[in-house]
């Protein structure tokens, strides 16, 4: 049986494969650098798209509410301006009807 020394001493070729399997190593580690920065520019790029989606709706929603609102604010206006002809008239036609009965009531 060999003793350590020649082991580690390369007679049996251990020191040509310790040299490959570390160059192996550093191979995968450069290869996994590069896919994990690969990883985040494309996690960047998507989260980038996707916020600028977000931005574009939430414009496209807050625009289209905004209309909605006006839409509304208008008919309430239309509303009180026809209450108040409305009740102009009411007041109108009610003190004038309150005036012909009581004319014709003490004419009579």
């Amino acid at each position: 049986m060999p003793d350590e020394r020649d082991i580690e001493g390369g007679i049996e070729g251990w020191t040509e494969y310790r040299r490959l399997i570390l160059a192996e190593l550093e191979r995968l580690s450069n290869q996994v650098t590069r896919v994990e920065t690969k990883l985040d520019d494309f996690r960047t790029d998507e989260l980038h798209k996707l916020r600028q989606e977000f931005s574009d709706r939430l414009q496209v929603v807050n625009k289209e509410c905004g209309e909605k609102i006006q839409a509304v604010k208008d008919d309430v206006i239309a509303l009180k301006v026809k209450a108040g002809v409305a009740g102009f008239f009411a007041g109108l036609g009610g003190s004038t009807l309150v005036g012909v009965i009581l004319y014709f009531l003490t004419k009579h």
